[in-house]
């Protein structure tokens, strides 16, 4: 139930977090700051690796259209998770941001640098 649930939320916000064809059917503005921190710190509490894989699939289509210029608190947050979780000795904390911290990366994997 938690993979088909988790699998409809990647689909929905690959759809209609940005709708240029259907603005109607987008995700309100209004609920895309609550959304995005809540994301966050599910990808850093799931010890699923399947469903941990789909959120983080989901953040990185959110970080097309939000990251870095709606989203400044992204990377701070995926970074002090990480610093946080390293102190604490909490494993699944640091790879979940580890592993969400690489889909961000991959957005600019292959961009060419300017010169």
């Amino acid at each position: 139930m938690r993979t088909a649930a988790s699998i409809n939320f990647k689909n929905t916000v690959r759809s209609q977090w940005i709708n240029k064809a259907n603005p109607a059917l987008q995700v309100h503005e209004a609920d895309k700051p609550t959304i995005k921190p809540m994301l966050v710190e599910l990808i850093m509490v799931e010890t699923q690796k399947n469903i941990r894989s789909v959120l983080a699939e989901a953040l990185y289509h959110m970080s097309i259209s939000e990251y870095p210029h709606s989203w400044p608190e992204l990377l701070p947050s995926l970074l002090n998770n990480i610093r946080v979780g390293g102190s604490n000795g909490d494993a699944t904390r640091v790879y979940g941001s580890l592993y969400a911290l690489r889909k961000l990366c991959k957005r600019f994997e292959y961009k060419p640098t300017p010169e």
